[in-house]
């Protein structure tokens, strides 16, 4: 049985899905007033969506006679795992892979003596996320539907209460794309929350475009960078994970001479050393100690606390101790992302000496592949080059760029939401 009852006709939207997404199927479930109902309607099938799911369904155990929870799991990929549906093919963890996933499901293999070290695939984790879709189904009363997208406003209109019902038993309607290319529209009632699962869902360059403009300059998103071996040259634009894992890929997978290759990194960021990783609260630790040091009294502390300094000498410290890498170590770095390197893949980076850096970011790319900065440096192509056989590589969509919110934000702690 299909999920949704289509209710209707042929549509189009900006924001639709790719074409090639269609509707997957999914086991029957309970109709209430001809619409299909459920207690949670979960958008977003992400590692988010699939550990609130997870979660949800092995800790919410129904009592003796009471009807167990009802979840119902949409999201606009086929198959779940969010954006690892969408990264670029040589993508894996930052970190190792025992500390990602769900909690009832390890990632890393089992039984591997270096199972402490494993850092997943793309591949894995897409595979890994339908093996839980696919547990969840068989021993809960959850439901996914992939191809299907919300509009995420009318969380927005149900908390003012203009929306299709109020308080925990609204009717929400999602679109879904078929095979056909066909777009429809199907009506859910929630009884309890709509649960946004969204909110880490990053912009990748693969559907958001470069800032800087270019015309005649072949600018390619770092997805297409295995299709594109045919340059001489490469530009990769952007200094983050992303950025990183391009430098690494020309060089070690397509065997790109590192004086072929140039680096826009707009700022200098530091790195974890994945070989000896800390959490958060150790590195608040670590500030806060240094703080106390060098603080006579409580006022003292409290301006050490708030000092621009604080973080900074907490990075440097960790630094000392092997925990923070850094690209120059003639630039105190003034970001931190938490991309996370080993000391090899550090050295593989390292290896590109044309680092283009403390310009800010690429404003436009001449037809000659002259690179226009925002604090107005030109930066030309080297001796010999032609911006023919050169490859600009855009890896600076922004990890925590989210783009897709809806126009107002509903409230956190709503009756519905």
């Amino acid at each position: 049985f299909f999920l949704f009852s289509k209710t209707e006709a042929t549509m189009t939207t900006d924001d639709s899905p790719p074409p090639e997404q269609e509707p997957t199927t999914s086991n029957e479930v309970e109709v209430a007033d001809d619409i299909p109902s459920c207690d949670y309607l979960v958008i977003g099938a992400g590692a988010t969506g699939m550990a609130f799911c997870d979660t949800l369904l092995h800790h919410a155990a129904p009592s003796s006679g009471a009807p167990s929870v009802r979840v119902l799991l949409v999201d606009k990929h086929d198959r779940p795992g969010g954006q690892w549906n969408d990264s670029y093919s040589f993508v894996a963890l930052h970190q190792p892979s025992r500390g990602y996933g769900v909690e009832s499901e390890r990632l890393e293999p089992a039984g591997d003596p270096n199972a402490g070290t494993h850092r997943a695939t793309r591949e894995e984790i897409l595979d890994y996320y339908s093996t839980v879709q696919r547990k969840l189904e068989s021993q809960f009363n959850l439901r996914f539907v992939g191809g299907t997208w919300f509009d995420m406003n009318q969380l927005v209109a149900s908390a003012s209460g203009s929306g299709s019902g109020n308080g925990r038993d609204c009717v929400y309607q999602m679109k879904s794309r078929s095979s056909d290319g066909t777009i429809s529209a199907s009506n859910v009632r929630v009884h309890k929350k709509v649960v946004d699962a969204r909110y880490l869902e990053p912009d990748l360059p693969v559907f958001v475009g470069p800032k800087f403009t270019y015309n005649d300059a072949k600018c390619i998103p770092v997805n297409e960078l295995p299709m594109a071996m045919s340059g001489k040259h490469y530009v990769v634009i952007g200094g983050g994970k992303t950025g990183m894992d391009a430098i690494t890929y020309l060089q070690t997978e397509a065997s790109v001479a590192p004086s072929n290759i140039k680096w826009v990194v707009p700022n200098d960021a530091w790195i974890t050393a994945r070989e000896n990783i800390g959490s958060c609260m150790e590195f608040l630790h670590t500030c806060t100690q240094l703080a106390k040091a060098q603080s006579s009294d409580t006022t003292a502390l409290k301006q050490a606390v708030l000092s621009e300094e604080f973080f900074q000498k907490g990075f440097l410290e960790w630094e000392k101790t092997g925990q923070m890498y850094r690209l120059n170590k003639d630039a105190l770095p003034t970001k931190f992302k938490d991309a996370t390197l080993c000391k090899r893949e550090m050295d593989i980076i390292q290896q590109v000496t044309n680092v283009i850096s403390h310009h800010g970011r690429v404003k436009s790319i001449s037809d000659s592949g002259d690179m226009n900065f925002e604090d107005g440096t030109v930066v030309s192509l080297s001796d010999g080059q032609s911006v023919a056989d050169t490859i600009f590589v855009h890896c600076s969509a922004g990890a925590f760029n989210y783009s897709k919110h809806p126009e107002k934000s509903p409230p956190v702690y709503g009756d519905s939401v």
